[in-house]
């Protein structure tokens, strides 16, 4: 396999109910590997790392000529990587150690001019998986020690000073309402995800006091049952973000054209967290699925749906998505339709296929999730639910992480 770096392409001319219009998406015959685009440029063609074993076009450079894992990049194709990609280094070295070191010691953890970090997932691993035949190349416990872990660390009092900020406006929703005290719950995910057993004098600010770790609350659901109506609900205060969203005969409908987002606004307690509605009636042409880590003000986070017998993965900044994978899949309805992000893993499940892409970095800290549906009256979901990874969800989980284990620490 052959290994380039060169922009996204954009989503035009597929028919007028395809909803890969207007997104970002890769070249014809290629595989994505990594978006390196930082996530203030995720809007833009910007850059990233592609598979093929023909060049896609004039604008796509060579990196790496066999496995990642082994093979040494040539002088050119150290070239091309330092010229294309923010934060490249021109030095000796394999594709792998130059995407572990973008992902580590050269991120940003403010994402403005190269990409985020990696965090530890559930399981307390950095991780970075390839779907594209060359495995896995890097999963290790993660660790202070560890070259780059400071921006990791970074990036999590970030989040932390988000939480709180969120917090004391009363802009985070538990289960009870305006949770002030969330950025402590924040705490104990953060303990649980890095093994720290001291995550108030790691995880937050120097400026900011000192507080203690309060449990978690994981889950909300939403059933969608009372009177027709053009206001989502009743068991959560919903958003329409875009589109039209009603309810009818119990169900959720899509009435609007294009993309329709609907944000379900109950956040839970912590960054690692998965999102899902039963797909109820989905004909021919139409999309519905779910979203998760999804921002509490800008259409910004993960997602996935289901359109003519394939499953897709996205991520989506301001409204825009990029495309993250797919797969064919045996369209039955209902049937759950999930999306889950786990540290930089994304997932998402349709009876019983799976698509993954590891790592993705874009987006690190939003805690509400949602519903994706592309054209109207006929797409109808069910039963949604969103939920902390850290708790006891109550739905499928498909983090399958079935790659060989290669340097495990």
């Amino acid at each position: 396999m052959r290994y380039w770096v060169g922009p996204w392409v954009f989503g035009a001319g597929f028919g007028d109910n395809h909803p890969w219009n207007g997104s970002w998406i890769w070249p014809d015959g290629c595989e994505l590997v990594a978006d390196l685009r930082p996530t203030s440029q995720q809007q833009v063609a910007g850059v990233a790392l592609w598979a093929s074993n023909t060049k896609p076009g004039p604008e796509y450079d060579l990196v790496c000529n066999g496995d990642p894992r082994t093979v040494q990049m040539t002088g050119p194709q150290r070239r091309n990587w330092n010229g294309r990609v923010p934060g490249g280094r021109q030095v000796a070295g394999t594709l792998r150690e130059r995407l572990i070191e973008t992902y580590t010691e050269l991120a940003d953890p403010a994402g403005l001019d190269r990409i985020k970090p990696l965090q530890p997932n559930t399981r307390g691993r950095i991780r970075i998986g390839l779907e594209t035949g060359a495995g896995e190349i890097l999963n290790r416990r993660f660790r202070l020690t560890d070259p780059g872990a400071n921006r990791t660390v970074d990036l999590m009092q970030r989040t932390y000073r988000e939480i709180r900020e969120r917090a004391r406006s009363g802009d985070f929703i538990g289960p009870r309402g305006a949770d002030g005290e969330a950025h402590r719950r924040f705490l104990t995910a953060f303990q649980e995800k890095t093994g720290i057993d001291n995550p108030e004098d790691v995880f937050i600010p120097g400026d900011l006091p000192r507080e203690e770790r309060l449990p978690r609350e994981t889950t909300h659901t939403e059933s969608f049952n009372q009177a027709d109506s053009s206001t989502l609900g009743p068991d959560l205060t919903w958003t329409e973000q875009s589109g039209s969203w009603d309810t009818v005969s119990n169900e959720v409908r899509h009435l609007g054209g294009a993309d329709g987002f609907a944000r379900a606004d109950a956040d839970v307690s912590g960054n690692d967290n998965y999102g899902q509605i039963d797909i109820v009636t989905l004909s021919s042409g139409k999309a519905l699925g779910s979203t998760c880590r999804m921002s509490s003000s800008a259409i910004d986070g993960y997602g996935c749906y289901v359109f003519v017998g394939v499953l897709y993965l996205f991520s989506v900044s301001g409204g825009t998505r990029s495309a993250q994978g797919n797969s064919s899949c045996t369209e039955s309805y209902p049937n759950p339709c999930y999306v889950e992000i786990d540290g930089n893993a994304l997932e998402c499940s349709f009876n019983g296929t799976t698509v993954t892409k590891d790592p993705i970095t874009t987006h690190s800290s939003g805690t509400r999730g949602g519903i994706f549906a592309y054209w109207n009256t006929t797409v109808q979901g069910d039963n949604f639910e969103v939920a902390d990874l850290g708790g006891a969800p109550s739905g499928p989980s498909p983090t399958l992480y079935m790659h060989t284990l290669m340097g495990v620490g």
